[in-house]
């Protein structure tokens, strides 16, 4: 398995690339603020005429997330556009047809995701024809497997679900949080069907690549996009099975793996190599914070 390119900033990859394809928590936010190496990095990238598309695995529109990551110093002058899970989840919810009955699987700050959706609501999963599953029950206080008991009936009954966030867990002002994806993970260990509305899948990819059209920038080869993240098992495999090259930032959800700042920049760069064995893509370089 070839190793990653250990740049010292963004300005050393970017020549190949005519666009950029960004995660948001892990990034250029840290679930407090925004990190202001990796706006200016994304900031210098659009200067440079690359368009840059945020892409996240965020369960709520769009709008939301900017106003939210704008309010808490990403910069908005640091992307072209965000598109969300939750995005992309809505317009799957729409083609289902607004006569289908749907269950709101998730906390009420999520409600943004739902609250305009023309679907006839149903009050357990069971009597849904869908589950749009944004998250854990009852404000996160159900555990994981207790979820299990909640959808056993609509397992049963074979209600598919949509998962508007794939990540199994997330990173939250330093504690590890789980996420839908956990939630669809148990929902098919007891049967039910799950679709996943984010990355890895290429549903994804294909919506930043749409948005670069109506950006301007017209078609844009997979090979001359540079997708940056944090998470191996989304971010970096989604990239890899889009065919797109990938850059690794180590702050962020595998930042418990590898070895503090404090040690030799060559421990780190071991440690990652390390990390790499485990997975199945390599990206092409690794960074533990973006920086230009």
């Amino acid at each position: 398995m070839s190793q990653p390119q250990f740049p010292t900033g963004l300005s050393e990859l970017i020549a190949p690339f005519a666009a950029v394809i960004s995660d948001v928590w892990g990034v250029v936010y840290n679930g407090t603020r925004g990190e202001p190496e990796a706006n200016e990095a994304l900031s210098r990238a659009r200067a440079s005429g690359r368009p840059v598309v945020l892409l996240s695995n965020a369960p709520k529109p769009s709008p939301v997330v900017a106003n939210g990551l704008i309010r808490r110093g990403v910069a908005a002058d640091a992307f072209d556009a965000i598109i969300t899970s939750g995005d992309i989840c809505r317009r799957e919810a729409q083609a289902l047809g607004a006569h289908r009955r749907m269950y709101h699987l998730g906390p009420s700050v999520d409600r943004a995701t739902v609250q305009d959706l023309p679907h006839p609501r149903a009050e357990r999963a069971e009597e849904a024809d869908f589950i749009l599953c944004t998250g854990l029950a009852e404000e996160e206080k159900l555990p994981v497997p207790d979820h299990a008991d909640l959808l056993a009936k609509a397992a049963q009954r074979g209600v598919p679900m949509l998962c508007a966030n794939p990540d199994v867990i997330v990173e939250r002002m330093g504690e590890m949080v789980p996420c839908a994806g956990a939630i669809a993970a148990v929902y098919e260990e007891i049967g039910g069907p799950v679709t996943r509305l984010g990355k890895p899948e290429a549903i994804a990819y294909e919506a930043c690549f749409a948005q670069f059209g109506e950006l301007g920038h017209g078609e844009i080869h997979p090979d001359r996009v540079l997708a940056i993240g944090d998470a191996l098992a989304t971010d970096i495999a989604g990239a890899a099975r889009f065919g797109l090259k990938a850059l690794f930032i180590g702050d962020g959800i595998h930042r418990p793996d590898l070895p503090h700042e404090t040690e030799a920049p060559e421990a780190w760069q071991a440690a990652v190599a390390g990390l790499m064995n485990g997975h199945r893509h390599t990206p092409l370089a690794a960074m533990r914070r973006l920086s230009w």
